[in-house]
């Protein structure tokens, strides 16, 4: 893709904080909209780049080698600013509509994740998913000092959400795994259930089959106990999930990994 339109990237990245600042209740649903419409503006980017460019590589530069995903994550911290609202959906409380409207957004923050992480030159940035940057301490942008006036009052929205974590780092894998545990004894209730499940399985196996600290990860979460008892329970996190269970690298790690699957 035109590294002109790339270099706009991390732009469009603080961009999201910026819509998430505002606290005035009546302005959430037009920051939605606007995280709703940088997110499609990213999709199509994606989508573009595959498209021209179906061997990889930038147009208009002489790196032929590297997607526009892997330019997208080196160059800014979408993949962890993903997982932070990932994480902060899952565990939500509000009320029935409100959840609906968490779950669509969590869908497509997942969707997303799942588009990034099938390049294999993006896993060449950022390694590691287990150890990501947390942009809630890693601020994507510098933000302007108080300037003195008191902090606005929490929203509803926010006041039923965890707190964010305060560590410097976070551990996508295991936000991936609390997101496909849920169904490891039921079904998948609705259609945004089943494409937020299945996503979460795409992203997770891109995740350990490119990258050999994702894998570790993968195995000291339980990963694969946890798709075991999902092929158990014959649920349709099973059939997603075994994906997940093929472990092919002859690091040392996989090996392990087909080990627990013989013995679970």
């Amino acid at each position: 893709f035109s590294k002109t339109v790339l270099e706009g990237w991390e732009t469009l990245v603080s961009n999201l904080s910026r819509f998430q600042q505002e606290k005035d209740e009546e302005a959430m649903d037009t920051n939605l909209k606007g995280v709703d419409n940088t997110l499609s503006l990213m999709e199509n980017i994606l989508e573009l780049d595959s498209i021209a460019a179906p061997q990889g590589g930038i147009i208009g530069t002489t790196d032929h080698s590297r997607s526009a995903a892997a330019y997208m994550t080196s160059e800014s911290t979408i993949v962890s600013w993903l997982f932070v609202q990932i994480e902060s959906l899952q565990n939500d409380t509000t009320t029935y509509s409100t959840t609906e409207k968490n779950r669509a957004f969590q869908a497509r923050c997942i969707e997303l994740l799942a588009f990034l992480s099938q390049h294999e030159d993006v896993f060449e940035a950022i390694p590691n998913w287990a150890a990501l940057p947390n942009p809630i301490t890693t601020p994507m942008v510098n933000k302007d000092k108080s300037d003195g006036e008191p902090p606005l009052k929490k929203t509803k929205l926010e006041s039923s959400l965890p707190p964010p974590s305060t560590s410097s780092t976070m551990n996508g894998i295991e936000i991936l795994i609390q997101v496909i545990a849920p169904y490891r004894k039921k079904q998948p209730e609705t259609d945004l259930d089943t494409e937020l499940l299945e996503n979460a399985c795409i992203a997770m196996s891109s995740c350990i089959s490119f990258s050999v600290p994702n894998m570790t990860a993968f195995l000291d979460a339980q990963g694969v106990e946890l798709i075991i008892r999902c092929v158990k329970e014959r649920v349709h996190a099973g059939g997603c999930g075994l994906k997940l269970l093929d472990f092919f690298d002859e690091d040392q790690v996989y090996k392990q990994g087909a080990e627990r699957v013989v013995t679970a």
